[in-house]
């Protein structure tokens, strides 16, 4: 298992670069690549395989990115960012005090996000900007003016002894946003397991 030395952002370098191949390096902000945010507790499978999926799409690095702070849950501690780090032995990862999509997208400019169809839900449910639909369209017209866009991986869902694919065009997106998100073919990517799930049964 790598072990990373634990460089946390700060104002000066709001994005810390984490690769197992070079120190920690501070950033302003990132560009060019793919970002796979997540909270990665644990990582598992289908991160690494959405990751890699999608390095394919966008043709060119995916890089993931841990937040140190949380809109629902508690700040992660320094060991608990040490924790996590130590799971990407072969991948670079960005650490950032961005736990909203509004503040990543400052951060990673023109930069398209990688994310699962749960995730992506939430960007377009006005109950996760306090209710308000004009906040809603102001962050996704801030992801559009940002050179932003969303690639979404989905997942089988089971519900009441049935279960069905849940993909991009499952989601409730408004019509003048929905070039903003573009999903992986089920035949490509599926992923059945949530980090949650894994935690429960571990």
């Amino acid at each position: 298992m790598t072990v990373f030395s634990c460089m946390l952002p700060d104002d000066d370098f709001p994005v810390v670069l984490h690769s197992v191949t070079t120190p920690p390096r501070g950033l302003n902000e990132l560009s060019g690549v793919g970002v796979f945010p997540g909270a990665f507790n644990p990582l598992h499978f289908g991160h690494r395989s959405l990751r890699r999926i999608a390095e394919k799409i966008l043709a060119q690095d995916v890089v993931y990115e841990l937040s140190v702070a949380n809109v629902e849950k508690s700040s992660l501690t320094e060991d608990d960012i040490r924790l996590r780090l130590q799971q990407f032995d072969d991948s670079s990862i960005a650490v950032t005090a961005a736990p909203r999509f509004v503040d990543k997208a400052a951060l990673f400019r023109r930069c398209c996000f990688v994310v699962g169809v749960d995730t992506a839900e939430r960007i377009v449910r006005p109950s996760f900007y306090n209710g308000r639909l004009d906040e809603m369209h102001s962050a996704l017209q801030q992801f559009l003016d940002m050179g932003n866009r969303f690639l979404v991986g989905g997942r089988l869902c089971r519900r009441a002894g049935t279960a069905r694919f849940l993909g991009v065009d499952d989601l409730q997106i408004p019509e003048r946003f929905q070039e903003l998100f573009v999903g992986v073919p089920e035949s490509l990517f599926r992923e059945d397991i949530s980090s949650t799930e894994l935690r429960r049964n571990s």
